[in-house]
């Protein structure tokens, strides 16, 4: 989003300020007619005009009042700011443009073709095995299958969770109860996924994987953390697996028989030592 002097590094904030003001006024009556409105004489009015004086708090006050602005014509163009008031006043104001402005203007989101250089390991596309503690049975482990692509130039992820153990298939529910979806972000030694879920309720959480640890490990190895009105039983951050298989239809047939909630025993040795190392207080 920009509301930032970063964008407008090459021009001083009284020069914009000067700009928007001589646009404003050009749509009210001439610029004298303004400085009276504004109890202002026209000296001191072209000396704002010109950007060589800038307006106290009070007049600021006061030239905000009668053009219906806010104070952010200080420091961005009046076309910005008229185009953000419309996109608000429609229902259009983009999420990208919000997000532009929770990360200072930063695409923090990875492209198709960057991640190699970004986490020094490119997760191939296509699908993927995690392992994790469960959430809410200290006593279980959860494999679930997720899969890696590209969308809109960004890359993306989507998974679904197996059905809580036990059930039976006419208990199972609609697979959007199941499903979640992430976006992959940078990280120093690794990346990041945010992501979301939709039914039966929102839930959010954010994974790390760091790989540097596929080298000694075979697999990626990170944290999970979600947001949810849990139970009070419930745990919030975990050690979390991805473990990249190759792409046959032999290896994701075999991933997919080993998908669900599991016990201690049941899980394979080499990640258990880090799925239980790593929950440890």
């Amino acid at each position: 989003m920009r509301i930032f002097v970063a964008e407008t590094s090459s021009i001083s904030t009284h020069l914009i300020f000067g700009k928007n003001l001589r646009l404003l006024c050009a749509r009210v009556g001439t610029i004298a007619e303004v400085a009276d409105r504004l109890e202002i004489n026209r000296v001191q009015m072209n000396r704002i005009l010109n950007g060589e004086s800038f307006p106290k708090p009070g007049m600021l006050r006061r030239i905000c009042e009668l053009f219906d602005v806010d104070a952010r014509i200080v420091l961005q163009p009046l076309e910005d700011l008229e185009r953000e008031k419309e996109k608000m006043e429609t229902g259009v104001f983009s999420t990208r443009l919000s997000l532009e402005y929770a990360f200072y203007g930063m695409d923090l989101t990875i492209s198709h073709d960057e991640d190699a250089p970004i986490s020094g390991y490119r997760i191939p596309d296509g699908i993927h095995v995690i392992w994790r503690p469960s959430f809410t049975n200290p006593a279980k482990f959860i494999s679930l299958l997720v899969r890696f692509g590209e969308m809109g130039g960004r890359r993306v992820i989507r998974g679904y969770d197996p059905p809580s153990s036990p059930s039976r298939r006419r208990d199972v529910g609609p697979l959007a109860s199941r499903e979640h979806r992430g976006v992959l972000i940078k990280s120093n030694s690794g990346f990041g996924i945010l992501y979301s879920s939709r039914l039966p309720i929102p839930i959010m959480g954010v994974d790390f994987f760091s790989t540097h640890s596929l080298v000694g490990h075979g697999f990626l190895t990170g944290y999970t953390l979600v947001m949810y009105d849990g139970s009070a039983s419930g745990r919030y951050h975990l050690p979390i697996i991805l473990q990249p298989i190759q792409q046959t239809t032999h290896h994701i047939l075999d991933a997919a028989r080993k998908t669900g909630y599991f016990a201690r025993s049941e899980v394979p040795s080499r990640y258990l030592s880090y799925l239980e190392g790593r929950s440890k207080p």
